[in-house]
């Protein structure tokens, strides 16, 4: 899990633009107390100073559509953190393995769990408040 959890971690911040010292970000997230989880996750990402939240959030369309084009979040049979890319009419994940897999819409909600950690960015548009549930 150790090597998968970091390989994600890394991939998500290359998506996301943001460079930190991998060597740091490895020790901070294998050594967190919480380590391997959500809590872990996003322990790390502040750690470097970069603003982050984890919601639970609806599994629905309307919600995934103003979520950011690139989120982690853990997929409900598998219990197994992935990195979620939304295309237009399709959903890219990728593993811990370094596997992807692109997905339809309805294929993405039926396996997704609905918790995701994202990375706060002025760019990317502030979710409703309404039915989403801060506390994990």
């Amino acid at each position: 899990m150790g090597d998968a959890l970091y390989f994600l971690l890394i991939s998500f911040l290359k998506k996301e633009g943001i460079d930190v010292n991998q060597n740091e970000l490895k020790l901070q997230l294998l050594s967190h107390p919480s380590y391997p989880s959500l809590h872990s996750v996003t322990g790390v990402l502040s750690h470097f100073g970069i603003e982050n939240m984890a919601l639970e959030v609806p599994k629905n369309r309307e919600t995934l559509y103003q979520l950011p084009d690139n989120f982690i979040t853990i997929l409900s049979k598998e219990n197994e953190f992935v990195i979620v890319t939304q295309h237009d009419t399709s959903v890219e994940l990728l593993f811990g393995s370094k596997k992807k897999k692109i997905v339809s819409v309805n294929d993405f909600l039926d396996m997704w769990s609905g918790i995701i950690v994202v990375i706060e960015n002025e760019n990317v548009e502030t979710l409703s408040n309404n039915n989403i549930n801060t506390t994990l």
